[in-house]
């Protein structure tokens, strides 16, 4: 499944076919075929377990170890941002967020992967929610609507991402996670009104 994701991530699905996937993972077909119905159930099976993997890696002892509240949310985007240098390639640059990619490309065109994706999307900013909670319990942020906030963390991260990968320069993303802190420290509902004027 390794295979199958990373030419999925730093290709494309649809560029990526059952006998290239299956020459790099130096499998024969006929194997494929044994475990995985189609090219999508492979690709949904692979991209949720390096979600998981991610998990055990990254989110959940950010989650579950070390500071509390704002800095435990600084300590994983830090971790994110150190991940994502990790893997940029001085040849062919730095490949983006792979859930990302993947969810771009598909979201409107395989309803597996698409439902996958919103899983692993929503798996995402579960783990924000619950360290701004931790953050509001702290009185370090106000309290308010933290799951509009926990989204918007993911949302400005997915944003750096796809200007580093764009651009190749992994500081769009460096910038773009310092811009969270801001953008969490009031109720996003709580947003102004300006009145419109007479004519």
């Amino acid at each position: 499944m390794d295979a199958a994701f990373n030419l999925i991530w730093q290709g494309s699905f649809h560029a990526s076919g059952v006998a290239e996937i299956c020459a790099h993972a130096q499998v024969h077909k006929g194997s494929f075929y044994h475990f995985f119905k189609s090219k999508s159930d492979l690709a949904a099976a692979a991209v949720y377990s390096q979600w998981e993997r991610m998990q055990q890696v990254v989110f959940t002892p950010a989650a579950e170890d070390g500071p509390h509240g704002l800095q435990r949310l600084r300590c994983l985007i830090d971790t994110i941002v150190e991940q994502a240098h990790a893997c940029s390639d001085p040849d062919h640059g730095f490949p983006g967020c792979p859930f990302g990619n993947i969810g771009q490309e598909m979201a409107c065109q395989d309803e597996q992967l698409q439902r996958i994706m919103r899983q692993i999307f929503s798996e995402h900013i579960d783990y924000f929610e619950q360290i701004l909670a931790e953050a509001v319990a702290r009185r370090e942020i106000e309290p308010g609507n933290l799951r509009d906030r926990a989204q918007s963390i993911f949302a400005i991260l997915q944003g750096g991402f796809l200007l580093a990968k764009v651009t190749n320069d992994l500081d769009c993303l460096t910038r773009a996670a310092r811009a969270v802190y801001p953008a969490i420290q009031s109720d996003p509902d709580r947003t102004l009104h300006c009145p419109r004027q007479q004519t």
